[in-house]
C-alpha cells in the first residue's frame, strides 16, 4: 500500500505542477496619484518579449480585415 500512496502523491504533485504551470496570474494593484510618476513608466513594444509581441498579434488578428481596392 505504500507504494500505491506515493504513486498517487507522485501523480497529484504532477499534475498540481501541470496546472500551476497553465494558471495566467492577474495582480491589482492600487496605486497613489502622487506616486505614479515614481512608479510607472512608457512602455512600447521592444519592452516586451518577442513571442508576446507574436501572441498578442494573433489575437487581435480577428480585429482587422485587409480590404484590396480594385
Amino acid at each position: 500500500m505504500e507504494a500505491r500512496s506515493y504513486m498517487k502523491l507522485t501523480l497529484g504533485s504532477i499534475l498540481l505542477h501541470l496546472i500551476i504551470q497553465r494558471i495566467q496570474m492577474h495582480v491589482c494593484l492600487c496605486i497613489r496619484e502622487s506616486e505614479k510618476a515614481k512608479i510607472l513608466c512608457k512602455v512600447d513594444g521592444t519592452d516586451m518579449a518577442e513571442h508576446l509581441r507574436i501572441r498578442l498579434k494573433k489575437e487581435e488578428a480577428h480585429l482587422y480585415t485587409n480590404i484590396k481596392d480594385a
